[in-house]
């Protein structure tokens, strides 16, 4: 049972072909504008290896990890595209559905990259009124496999600490 369990983290984290995205970055940021549609960007992501998408769970507590993302209809018999992927990556992860026009860009109220990275009790993220930079994005972002690796070796998922490692992580990939 032990190696079911672990077998999608074990997966992502030890085959190296999925690196093959860090040296796409350019394009994986400019296929996460949100004035790009949904469905587009889905749909050019899922033809390369490596890049999953991070979303903030419905609570706004925790952010989750869409892996091993395809299209699936757009033919002449089955014209209807169906977005789907893999949600988590131990015991509990799961199939899901992708409805794009559930996918919705916000805009909202952020933390500098100081405030992020400094001391975690200077950050309240459930005081948004200490936020100042306005920041415009979808629930869904499409990472590369430098911050998936960052994102798999954490044991707290909150925003907080997601943005941390990633931005160490992409300090360290920069050097």
């Amino acid at each position: 049972m032990s190696s079911f369990k672990n077998s999608w983290k074990d997966y992502l984290l030890s085959n190296p072909d999925l690196d093959i995205s860090n040296k796409h970055l350019p394009k994986i940021k400019e296929l996460s504008d949100p004035a790009t549609p949904f469905g587009t960007s889905f749909e050019e992501i899922s033809k390369n290896q490596g890049i999953c998408f991070i979303c903030l769970d419905p609570t706004e507590s925790f952010i989750q990890l869409v892996h091993h993302c395809h299209v699936l209809g757009g033919s002449w018999s089955n014209p209807k595209k169906v977005f789907v992927g893999i949600l988590g990556s131990d015991k509990s992860a799961k199939p899901i559905q992708l409805i794009s026009k559930s996918i919705k860009v916000i805009k909202s109220k952020t933390f500098s990259i100081a405030e992020l990275i400094g001391d975690e009790e200077m950050v309240k993220f459930s005081d948004s009124k200490q936020a100042k930079n306005e920041f415009q994005f979808r629930y869904i972002i499409p990472i590369p496999h430098i911050l998936t690796k960052a994102y798999l070796a954490l044991k707290e998922v909150d925003p907080h600490s997601v943005a941390q490692v990633f931005f160490e992580a992409m300090l360290e990939f920069d050097r």
